[in-house]
C-alpha cells in the first residue's frame, strides 16, 4: 500500500500502483471508503453488513476500502455476527473500525468503556483480531469538544462532527488543540442535509486553514455531482469533485471561488494523466495528493463499496470486472 492510514500523517510516502488506474485517482482513492452499510439508504442488517465488508476486504478493489462504521451500542452484535469472519493470524491486518458514540457525558462514559473492553478481547487472536480505534462524535461547542476530549484514551482517535451551517471556526480551533479530527456531514435523508457547494467550500477552507484533519460522511455514492437518487430534490456531491477540491484546499492559496468550481465539476473537466489530475485551473501531482491525504482529507463514508467503483468504472478511471 502506499500510504499508511494512521491520521497523524507521520509516514513515508511510496507509490502504489493499480492495473488500469490513473495514479493520481489510486492516491485519492487508496483506502478512503470507510463502509457504512448499517446506515441508510442500505440499513443492512449486521449480519449482511459484516459479509460485504468481509467480502469487499478479500476484493481486488480492496484498495479503496478503510474501516466497518457502526454504533458504539453495536459491537456485541459486531462480535456475534463477525466471529467467523475476523483474522486470527498473527500476521494478519485487524479489521479497522470507526465507533459512533454518544456525546453526552453518561452514554460517552459508557460508550467509551464498551470500546476499550472491546479492544481488549479482539487484542487475542482466539476472538479474531480487530481494533476500535476511531470514534465519531457530535461537537455541538467548543466546550463539548474540550470534555470529549478529556474522556479519550490515548490510542484512540476522535471525528467531531460540526455543523456546515454554523461558524466551525471556532470548534476547529478546540480540535486543533487535540490528537482529533473534524466530520462534515455531506448528506442525509431530506434535501436540506446536503450542504451547498459554498458551504462545503468554505468548511474545506476553514479545515485547512486550521490544519485539522476531517472526514466526510453521507450522500456521496458517485464520483461526481449529479442529483441525488435516493433524496428528492437534492443535488448529492461527487466524491471525486469533493475530495480534488480538499486537495486543492490543502495543497494551494486558494479561496471560495477557486474551490466551488472544482466541487461542481463535470467528467469533462477532470483530466488524469500520468501522475496528474487536472481540474478547472488546478494541476495535481500523485505524491502531493498522498500528502494531503495522510493529512488533511481521510476519508469518507458510505453505505455502498459497489456504487463507487461502478461510477468510476462508467467515467473509464477503473478496469471493468473480470
Amino acid at each position: 500500500m502506499a500510504t499508511e492510514q494512521d491520521i497523524d500523517g507521520d509516514t513515508e510516502w511510496r507509490r502504489f500502483e493499480v492495473p488500469g488506474v490513473p495514479p493520481a485517482a489510486v492516491m485519492l482513492l487508496e483506502h478512503t471508503i470507510d463502509f457504512a452499510g448499517l446506515f441508510p439508504p442500505a440499513k443492512q442488517s449486521m449480519s449482511d453488513a459484516v459479509a460485504t465488508y468481509a467480502k469487499a476486504r478479500t476484493h481486488p478493489d480492496a484498495w479503496m476500502l478503510e474501516r466497518f462504521v457502526l454504533q458504539a451500542t453495536e459491537l456485541k452484535a459486531f462480535e456475534e455476527f463477525s466471529s467467523a469472519h475476523l483474522p486470527r493470524a498473527e500476521e494478519d491486518e485487524p479489521w479497522p473500525l470507526s465507533v459512533l458514540v454518544r456525546h453526552d457525558a453518561d452514554g460517552l462514559a459508557a460508550d467509551v468503556a464498551a470500546l476499550e473492553e472491546f479492544n481488549d478481547r479482539h487484542a487475542d487472536p482466539s476472538e479474531g483480531f480487530a481494533i476500535a480505534d476511531v470514534v465519531e462524535i457530535k461537537g455541538d461547542s467548543p466546550a463539548s469538544i474540550e470534555s470529549a476530549l478529556n474522556c479519550m484514551p490515548d490510542e484512540v482517535f476522535p471525528f467531531f462532527e460540526l455543523d456546515w451551517r454554523a461558524d466551525v471556526r471556532g470548534a476547529l480551533a478546540t480540535i486543533v488543540g487535540g490528537d482529533a479530527g473534524a466530520k462534515l456531514r455531506t448528506g442525509g435523508l431530506v434535501a436540506d442535509d446536503f450542504p451547498t457547494v459554498e458551504a462545503t467550500a468554505k468548511f474545506l477552507l476553514d479545515a485547512a486553514s486550521a490544519e485539522v484533519p476531517f472526514k466526510g460522511t453521507a450522500g456521496m455514492h458517485w464520483p461526481l455531482r449529479a442529483p441525488s437518487d435516493v433524496v428528492k430534490g437534492a443535488t448529492a456531491h461527487g466524491f471525486l469533485n469533493f475530495l480534488t477540491a480538499a486537495a486543492v484546499a490543502y495543497l494551494r492559496d486558494c479561496d471560495d471561488s477557486d474551490l466551488i468550481p472544482i466541487l461542481q465539476a463535470s467528467a469533462d473537466d477532470f483530466e488524469f494523466s500520468g501522475t496528474l489530475v487536472r481540474v478547472d485551473d488546478w494541476e495535481l501531482e500523485d505524491f502531493e495528493i498522498a500528502e494531503a491525504r495522510q493529512r488533511f482529507v481521510i476519508s469518507w463514508g458510505c453505505c455502498s463499496f459497489d456504487d463507487p467503483r461502478s461510477g468510476l468504472r462508467k467515467l473509464g478511471l477503473m478496469p471493468e470486472e473480470k
